[in-house]
């Protein structure tokens, strides 16, 4: 028996026009996944979630974005009370969410117009939980620009 891995199709994450136009020092939740025996893909080891940050223009030395990732084993109570599908402000939520990755956004932010990151729960998580959702936090120093986008594929074991 050979064991390899199975990666499914891409699957657009909703939400993505909420981090269009946010304030810095805003952070807003996004892309709800859901990781059950009755997902579309079936029940998941991992997930590979893209992301395409736009860069804003004018961004200072220093500034970046910030990727978070929070998880729900019902999907109504979630790590810092922050539900992927909500629109409002949670940067102040923001204590057990776990940090995925930080972005430099400022100093060439005239010279890279985006950034593309890859983030795999499972390099997080020891049990993948059964749903997922990110939250991105501005800090920048500028109010973000349109053109966010993400996705994510399911990663599952395949037996031959």
């Amino acid at each position: 028996m050979t064991v390899a891995l199975l990666y499914g199709t891409r699957t657009a994450l909703a939400g993505a026009t909420e981090l269009d136009a946010i304030g810095d020092g805003v952070a807003k939740a996004w892309g709800e996944i859901v990781n059950t025996a009755t997902a579309t893909d079936g029940l998941a080891i991992d997930y590979v979630i893209h992301n395409l940050l736009p860069f804003v223009t004018n961004a200072t030395i220093g500034a970046q974005y910030e990727v978070y990732m929070v998880s729900s084993q019902d999907g109504a109570e979630w790590d810092d009370d922050i539900d992927p599908s909500a629109t409002i402000d949670v940067a102040l939520r923001i204590s057990e969410a776990k940090l995925v990755a930080v972005v430099d956004a400022g100093g060439t932010a005239t010279t890279r117009e985006q950034a593309r990151i890859t983030v795999q729960p499972g390099l997080f998580y020891s049990n993948m939980p059964p749903f997922l959702g990110l939250v991105f936090l501005n800090n920048s120093g500028q109010t973000t620009t349109n053109g966010f986008d993400g996705d994510s594929m399911t990663v599952k074991y395949a037996t031959e």
